[in-house]
């Protein structure tokens, strides 16, 4: 049991990086590993799928009374966005001048506050020339440019 105030407050703080890494719950924890979310011989799988994954309950967002009131916001802006960006184009990592692929960086991370992920390379080309026109015209449409 802690003595002192300050052994207290020690003994309460949680250690996200811990948390997010644990080989139990998240194996390969160091990888970039979406089957984790999908496949059921994971434990982090949930169904149903129409439901989950999402972002409540992860230490990122906060605990209890300090939890992230936008995490609903989050979630909803990401799936818009990245179900247009899987909808219109086919994103894979860059390939090298040599016919490689250039390795994307997973523990490179900008110093600031709020840490995001640094610039790298990739390639973003669309499904398809009929999806290209659609994003034309709706560019038009709102822009008229």
């Amino acid at each position: 049991m802690a003595s002192t105030s300050k052994e207290l407050i020690e003994s309460l703080l949680i250690s996200s990086r811990g948390i997010t890494r644990d080989p139990r719950t998240y194996p390969d924890p160091e990888n970039f590993r979406p089957e984790r979310w999908l496949a059921s011989n994971f434990p982090t799988y949930r169904e149903p799928l129409t439901e989950f994954p999402n972002l409540k309950g992860f230490s990122q967002f906060g605990f209890g009374r300090r939890t992230c009131q936008g995490v609903d916001i989050v979630e909803q802006e990401l799936f818009l966005v990245m179900g247009g960006l899987a909808w219109a184009f086919d994103i894979r990592k860059k390939m090298s001048k040599f016919g490689y692929e250039v390795p994307v960086p997973a523990d490179k991370y900008t110093s600031l506050l709020i840490a995001k992920p640094e610039k790298m390379a990739f390639e973003m080309k669309p499904v398809s020339q009929d999806r290209v026109q659609m994003i034309e015209k709706d560019w038009m449409q709102i822009y008229g440019e």
